[in-house]
């Protein structure tokens, strides 16, 4: 054992200079309890790492099963030129530092545990190394085709390996980061022509897969957004003589006060927030300025939603002489508890108005009743009414303040005369009669329903290849799903065709997710036929906890369902039917 050096996961403590002085007595036994701590804090240490590593073991697994796909697919179309060496060399670009999404923890998180999953897969015959320029690349931060492009072009420059990847993130929710592998194969022109990608989301805390799922927002640490803001801001502001930046932020919020003074940090690089802009960007200005004025007004409107918990939307808007220049919204993963007083809550007015402000007539069946007018005065009683008509039976009497008791009371109608024009109480209504009310019947109570069966089912990962093939061609379809028994359909030109389960190999996860896989590698495999239609040729996964065994009126509600998504372009989907079940959707291009 070398000096310093590491062997089955433990540190050396230099064995040369020990060896050199040998203690006797009392002092041997000292070193012995020196030189048993010291061994023993790296292994404590390495624990943690230990346990993560555990928990993402389906992680790993999906990792090797799509680059198995997507080294098959990539030889299958010849991408790879003959004079590549075997074992292929791949060179992993991660994240790097400074990525918006991302603390520097998770970040490096995710890196390790992607490199460790292409290092470990052991079915496919590829020499994996760590670039050590992956900065080179973050200024691509798409993943459209011509992000792509540039991706190629640049990593053509760099004189890359024969299978680059590129790791490209983006967070579609606080606890998620969306993973997305580029693969790029080097043909035998040494330009970098077939690029594939490996898509799947990873809970951040734990590293596992998670449903595939798609967001409108993305999700950026503090440090990030004010990055990202800088730099579209950058090229407006070096033009202007100065800048006067107004914030949202409440003394009364601790944390929104702080994001502002971090915003100056970060637009003259103090601190841990060196972007470097400060130097190029004009100065921020205390006073605001005047009307007419050439400064910018830069001004950050901070808003905390209800939902999600903990994070943060900040509206960032420049104006000058009258003009809107720029308008961007970040939002903002700030994973803190302080925001929780910074939520502004709605004020409920409880009580009456208070006395002495002009009241609002009200309207009442077509009366306005105007409660600061003084009350009428009582009219006087007929006498003739308590003698024909047994007091005032008929209609209550106003009490004291002018009102009129509105105490519904039980109508007899037999009371009323056969001749309606005599006189007597038809001519202002039926009698009245103190009778008492009926009890009323009692009403059932129907016994309350089962609960209904809650979907459960979740599509960690949906994968179809390859991108395009033609008749013959073999498909690799991979799955992984839990607590649900999956369904596929092939779907073309209006065309549904069930495909079986049982064609599918199933395996066992240890963290209770099951695979179904049918590629190349399995016994039963899945071609393109010479009937399948050219063009796209999709494949949709239904996933349901609730309906073990779909009957034709629960698979005509689900496809139903999708009907707009089977119709359209689009090679890949994952979402939830409203009544809760998943459905994912591949897709190949069938070619000439």
């Amino acid at each position: 054992m070398r000096d310093g050096g590491v062997e089955n996961g433990v540190a050396s403590t230099g064995g040369m200079i020990m060896r050199r002085c040998r203690p006797a007595g009392l002092w041997r036994g000292v070193m012995r309890s020196a030189l048993a701590t010291l061994v023993a804090l790296p292994v404590a240490v390495a624990a943690p790492g230990a346990a993560r590593a555990a928990g993402a073991d389906d992680t790993l697994a999906l990792i090797e099963a799509r680059l198995r796909d997507t080294v098959a697919d990539v030889l299958t179309r010849n991408c790879i030129g003959p004079q590549e060496p075997r074992p292929f060399t791949v060179t992993f670009y991660g994240l790097p530092i400074g990525d918006p999404h991302f603390t520097q923890n998770d970040r490096q998180r995710i890196n390790d545990l992607v490199l460790t999953g292409l290092r470990e897969a052991r079915r496919v015959a590829v020499d994996v190394s760590a670039a050590a320029d992956a900065g080179a690349l973050a200024p691509i931060a798409g993943l459209g085709t011509p992000d792509q492009n540039q991706l190629a072009t640049a990593l053509s420059r760099l004189g890359s390996s024969t299978l680059p990847i590129v790791l490209k993130a983006s967070r579609p929710e606080p606890g998620v980061a969306r993973i997305d592998l580029s693969v790029f194969a080097r043909g035998a022109d040494g330009a970098y022509g077939c690029n594939r990608s490996i898509a799947f989301n990873l809970a951040l805390e734990s590293l596992e897969p998670r449903a595939d799922s798609r967001s409108p927002r993305d999700y950026l640490t503090l440090e990030g957004a004010y990055r990202l803001a800088l730099s579209t801001l950058s090229p407006r502001l070096r033009s202007l003589p100065g800048v006067y930046l107004k914030t949202s932020a409440d003394p009364a919020c601790a944390y929104l006060d702080r994001a502002a003074e971090r915003f100056q940090d970060a637009y003259y690089g103090n601190g841990t927030m060196d972007f470097g802009a400060g130097r190029e960007l004009p100065d921020l200005l205390i006073d605001e300025p005047a009307a007419g004025s050439d400064v910018a007004t830069l001004d950050l409107a901070f808003t905390v939603p209800r939902q999600p918990a903990d994070t943060l939307d900040i509206l960032a808007s420049l104006r000058a002489k009258g003009r809107l220049l720029s308008r961007q919204r970040y939002s903002v993963a700030a994973e803190t508890d302080e925001l929780e007083a910074c939520r502004v809550e709605p004020e409920v007015a409880d009580g009456p108005p208070t006395s002495g402000g002009d009241g609002e007539p009200v309207e009442t069946a077509g009366l306005s009743v105007d409660d600061t007018a003084p009350p009428a005065a009582p009219e006087a009683a007929d006498p003739r009414d308590a003698a024909g008509r047994g007091g005032n039976q008929g209609e209550p009497a106003p009490r004291a303040d002018g009102t009129v008791p509105t105490v519904p009371v039980p109508v007899d109608p037999s009371d009323a005369p056969a001749d309606a024009s005599a006189d007597g109480p038809a001519a202002d209504g039926p009698a009245i009669s103190f009778a008492p009310e009926p009890e009323p019947e009692p009403i059932a109570v129907p016994d309350p329903l089962p609960p209904a069966c809650r979907e459960a089912g979740q599509i960690l990962d949906f994968s179809v290849g390859p991108a395009t093939g033609r008749t013959g061609d073999r498909l690799s379809l991979r799955a992984l799903v839990r607590q649900c028994t999956p369904t596929f359909f092939g779907f073309a030109s209006g065309k549904v065709t069930p495909i079986p389960v049982r064609i599918f190999e199933k395996t066992e996860t240890a963290s209770g997710a099951t695979a179904y896989e049918s590629s190349p590698q399995t016994k039963a495999k899945l071609y393109l036929e010479e009937t399948d239609p050219l063009g796209l040729n999709k494949v949709v996964l239904f996933c349901s906890s609730c309906v073990a065994e779909p009957q034709k009126s629960d698979l005509v509600d689900w496809l139903g369902g999708i009907r707009d998504e089977l119709s359209s372009q689009r090679r890949a989907a994952a979402a939830t039917l409203p009544g809760g079940v998943g459905y994912a959707i591949g897709s190949v291009e069938k070619v000439q």
